[in-house]
C-alpha cells in the first residue's frame, strides 16, 4: 500500500495530507472511547466475583479517569503520529492507516482489562480488528466522520456520568446512612494503622536506632502492649480483623473483598452517633472496594496525585512497569503521611459538630523503603535504591529471586528506617496538632501496624508469606488520660482482634456491641500480671484465599499460628510443625521435635483446635496426632 505523496500528473492535483488537528481528534476520540470500554469492564468484574480483580480499580471515579488518561495518552500518541506524517509527507489516503492504528490500541486495553487473556492474545485479538477496522474505513468514506461524532458523543456521556457518580461517592457517603445523634459526649477515637511496621524496628519496644521518638513519647503517656500480634501477615484480612473483631478463619476477607456478615467498627459507632471518616494511603487492599470502607460516611482512597490516576489504567500500569527502566522505583502516586494528615485535618474542619471516629492508613514504609529527603540518608550515606525489594517488581518473593548480600540487606533495613523515620514525624505533627487544638484530653488514640515485614530470616523477604513473629508482631499504643495510665508496659500476648472491643469499652459505649472477645482495657486494670499465662494470639491464612501463584501464600498454603507470652506453635499445611520460644527472638530453633516440649506442642495445639473452625482445622488434625 502506497500511501506517500508523489508527483502530480497533469490535470491532477496532490491530495492534502491530513491536518494535525484531525489527527490528534481522530487519536483522542479512540483514547475516549478506549476508556470507556475499560472502565466498563472494570464495573463488569466489580459485580461478578473475581479474586483479587477489586483491588486496583475503584468505581466511580474509574468511569472518568480512565477516559480523560486514555484520551490523553492516545492524543499524546496522535501528536507525535501526525509529526511523523509530516516528515513522511503521507497523504490524507493514510487516514484509515490512523484508524487502524488507534483503534488497534483502543481495543487492546479493554481485553487486557479483562485479566483472562494473555498480552499476546489481545495484541493478536486488536491487530485482527484494526485490519477489519482498516478495509472498512478505506472504503466507506462517511464512516470516519460518521465514526468520529459517535465516539465523541460516547465519551462526552462517559465524562458526564463518571463527574456525577463522583460527585455521588464523595458528596453521598460510602456508608449510605445518617449516624444517630450522639447518646452522650463519648471521646472521639483516632485509629492509625501504620502499613507495614514491625515492632521490633520502633525505639519504645528496645530498637538500638532511634526510629520513632515521636511514637516513644506518645507510649509515655499511655500504655505500650509489648507482645501485640496481628491476625495475619498482609494487609486486607489483618485491617478486615481490626474492623470486626474477627479472625481470619471468620470474615475470610483477602482473595475477596470483607462481606457484609460481620458489622464492622465504623458501621457500630456511626449507630452510636459518631462522625466516621477514613484517609487511606494502601490503595490496593484498602480501598473502599475492599469492603473495609462500610461505616464511614467519609472515605478517601484514590486519586490523590495524577500519578495515582494514570497507574489505574491498563496503559498506566505498562508506563508503570517501564518506570524501572528510567530508575524511578517507587509506587507510581505513592500517598505520603503528610498528605493523609493534610486529608483528616480538611475533613475535621469541615464536619459536623459530632464526636468522631478517623482511621487513618499509612504506607511510607512499605516496600520499596523509599523515605524523602533529608530521610532518605538518616541511617545511611547511601539512600536505598528501591530495587532489591520491592513486591511490584517482584511480586513472587519481593526479590526477584536473588541472594541478597548482607551489605544489600543492610542498606534495606536503612531504608526501611528512615522511611520509619519520616512517618514517625508525621505521626508526631499529627499527635502535636491535635494536641494543640485542645483534643487530646477527649480523644482516644491508638496506634498499631496490620503487618510487620521480613529482611531474610528464614529466607523471606516482604510480608504476607508466612506467620513468622517479625510478620506479626506489631507496635500497639493506646493513650487515652481519661482511662489509659500513663506509662504502662503490658506483657501479655495480645490480638488486635480485640480491638474494637477495646474501643467501645474505653468509649463508653460497648453495651450490646456486637464484636466478640475482651477488652485490652483489662491489662492494666489486673496490674499486667494477672492472666498472662492464659494469654494468647491466634494468627493464621487460609487455604486457596488467595489463588493467584503470584502471592506468597497462594503457593504455600495455610498456616495457623498461636502465640503467648512464652511460646509460638506455627502449624504449616504443607506438613512442618515448628515451636520457638519467646526469648529466640531470630526464630532460629525449632524445638517442636524435642521430646521435653511435646506436651507444649499439644496443649498449644488444643488451644488452636478450639477457636478454629471444622473446616479450616481439617488439613491440620493429622499433624498432632503423634503428640496426643
Amino acid at each position: 500500500m502506497n500511501v506517500t505523496s508523489s508527483p502530480a500528473q497533469p490535470g491532477q492535483s496532490t491530495p492534502p495530507a491530513p491536518s494535525f488537528a484531525l489527527i490528534v481528534t481522530v487519536a483522542a476520540s479512540f483514547g475516549l472511547i478506549c476508556g470507556l470500554a475499560e472502565a466498563l469492564i472494570y464495573w463488569g468484574l466489580s459485580i461478578v466475583p473475581d479474586p483479587l480483580g477489586w483491588r486496583n480499580d475503584l468505581l466511580p471515579e474509574i468511569l472518568w479517569i480512565a477516559p480523560a488518561v486514555n484520551s490523553l495518552l492516545f492524543a499524546a500518541v496522535g501528536g507525535l503520529t501526525a509529526a511523523a506524517s509530516r516528515l513522511c509527507r503521507l497523504t490524507r489516503a493514510a487516514l484509515p492507516v490512523y484508524y487502524a492504528l488507534f483503534g488497534a490500541g483502543a481495543i487492546y486495553a479493554p481485553l487486557a482489562a479483562m485479566g483472562r487473556l494473555r498480552p499476546l492474545t489481545c495484541v493478536l485479538l486488536a491487530t485482527g480488528v484494526s485490519v477489519q477496522l482498516y478495509r472498512y474505513t478505506r472504503t466507506h468514506h462517511r464512516a470516519p466522520m460518521l465514526l468520529r461524532r459517535a465516539l465523541a458523543a460516547a465519551a462526552l456521556g462517559v465524562l458526564l456520568g463518571g463527574s456525577w457518580s463522583t460527585l455521588a461517592s464523595r458528596g453521598l457517603g460510602i456508608a449510605g446512612t445518617t449516624p444517630a445523634a450522639p447518646r452522650a459526649e463519648p471521646p472521639n477515637i483516632l485509629l492509625v494503622v501504620l502499613d507495614t511496621l514491625r515492632a521490633d524496628h520502633v525505639s519504645a519496644y528496645g530498637y538500638e536506632r532511634l526510629t520513632t521518638p515521636h511514637l516513644d513519647s506518645l507510649a509515655r503517656q499511655g500504655a505500650l502492649f509489648e507482645r501485640a500480634f496481628a491476625s495475619d501477615s498482609w494487609t486486607l484480612p489483618s485491617h478486615a480483623s481490626i474492623m470486626t473483631g474477627r479472625y481470619t478463619h471468620e470474615h475470610r476477607a483477602g482473595g475477596s473483598p470483607l462481606g457484609g456478615r460481620y458489622p464492622t467498627l465504623a458501621e457500630y459507632l456511626s449507630g452510636q452517633g459518631y462522625a466516621t471518616a477514613g484517609f487511606v494511603a494502601n490503595n490496593y487492599y484498602c480501598s473502599a472496594r475492599s469492603g473495609l470502607a462500610r461505616g464511614f460516611t467519609t472515605y478517601e482512597d484514590h486519586f490523590e496525585s495524577a500519578g495515582d490516576m494514570v497507574v489505574h489504567t491498563v496503559y498506566g500500569k505498562l508506563l508503570g512497569q517501564a518506570l524501572p527502566w528510567l530508575g524511578y522505583y517507587d509506587i507510581p502516586g505513592r500517598k505520603r503521611a503528610l498528605a493523609v494528615n493534610r486529608e483528616f485535618w480538611r475533613w475535621l474542619d469541615s464536619r459536623r459538630p459530632a464526636p468522631f471516629f478517623a482511621f487513618l492508613n499509612y504506607l511510607d514504609v512499605h516496600d520499596p523503603y523509599l523515605a524523602p529527603a533529608p530521610y532518605d540518608r538518616r541511617f545511611s550515606d547511601y539512600p536505598c535504591r528501591g530495587d532489591r525489594v520491592n513486591s511490584e517488581l517482584f511480586p513472587r518473593d519481593f526479590t526477584g529471586g536473588r541472594q541478597l548480600s548482607p551489605a544489600e540487606v543492610q542498606a534495606e533495613i536503612d531504608g526501611y528506617d528512615g522511611s520509619l523515620s519520616y512517618l514517625d514525624s508525621a505521626v508526631g505533627a499529627l499527635i502535636a496538632e491535635l494536641d494543640r487544638r485542645g483534643l487530646g484530653e477527649r480523644t482516644l488514640v491508638i496506634v498499631t501496624s496490620d503487618h510487620g515485614e521480613s529482611f531474610g530470616n528464614h529466607g523471606l523477604f516482604g510480608h504476607g508469606n508466612s506467620m513468622y513473629r517479625d510478620l506479626i508482631h506489631v507496635p500497639l499504643v493506646i493513650r487515652y488520660p481519661a482511662k489509659v495510665p500513663p506509662g504502662a508496659r503490658l506483657p501479655h500476648a495480645v490480638s488486635l482482634q480485640a480491638l474494637p472491643a477495646t474501643v467501645v469499652d474505653l468509649a463508653g459505649v460497648g453495651a450490646g456491641a456486637p464484636f466478640p472477645g475482651h477488652s485490652l482495657a483489662a491489662a492494666w486494670m489486673h496490674g499486667g500480671g494477672d492472666g498472662a499465662a492464659a494469654a494468647f494470639a491466634v494468627s493464621e491464612s487460609l487455604p486457596g484465599i488467595v489463588p493467584n501463584p503470584a502471592y506468597p501464600l497462594g503457593r504455600r498454603g495455610a498456616i495457623k499460628s498461636i502465640t503467648t507470652s512464652e511460646w509460638q506453635l506455627l502449624l504449616h499445611e504443607e506438613g512442618t510443625i515448628e515451636l520457638f520460644r519467646d526469648s529466640d527472638e531470630q526464630q532460629a530453633h525449632n524445638l517442636a521435635g524435642a521430646p521435653e516440649h511435646r506436651q507444649v506442642v499439644s496443649e498449644l495445639g488444643t488451644r488452636l483446635a478450639a477457636l478454629i473452625a471444622p473446616r479450616d482445622w481439617k488439613p491440620f488434625a493429622g499433624l498432632l496426632q503423634a503428640y496426643q
